[in-house]
């Protein structure tokens, strides 16, 4: 990202993207992992409102690494991370986010379905920047990972 770019970007997304939460409270890489594995292993039914009955004991990581979850809670998923990453919300806004586009990654991937107005470019930039977290939760690697080949520009010929 140059120096102009940067200037324009939203402050709590560059907060974000640099693990400050809206406090300006700044986390370690550790503590960031942590808290993902930590979100990663809560139960749906505790955090996404209408998935008591349907969600039984499935946690965030199970949902993320269905081939074929239900779009529905993909998208509660979503909104859950959009909310946690406003001020006062329930994770740090780096978690959050990263939660905010597995779920739009997953929605994409298999499912088929876009569960954002965000364009192919916007997600692309979400998905790369999870890849370059350091504490980025290995179980997520792959879902970035295929939805960056996926969302690649496809290369002219010469």
């Amino acid at each position: 990202m140059s120096a102009g770019e940067m200037g324009k970007t939203d402050p709590k997304r560059l907060a974000a993207m640099l693990g400050l939460d809206s406090s300006g409270r700044q986390f370690s890489d550790e503590e960031l992992g942590a808290v993902l594995r930590h979100q990663l292993l809560a139960l749906l039914r505790t955090d996404l409102p209408g998935e008591a009955a349907a969600a039984g004991e499935k946690t965030f990581k199970d949902l993320l690494a269905d081939p074929r979850p239900a779009l529905e809670t993909l998208t509660r998923l979503k909104e859950f991370a959009k909310e946690a990453r406003k001020a006062g919300g329930k994770l740090p806004e780096a978690v959050a986010t990263v939660l905010y586009f597995a779920s739009i990654a997953a929605g994409l991937l298999r499912c088929g379905k876009r569960i954002t107005q965000l364009d192919d470019n916007a997600i692309r930039g979400g998905v790369e920047w999870a890849l370059g977290l350091p504490w980025l939760d290995e179980s997520l690697k792959g879902l970035f990972q295929q939805a960056d080949k996926r969302l690649k520009p496809a290369k002219k010929a010469k």
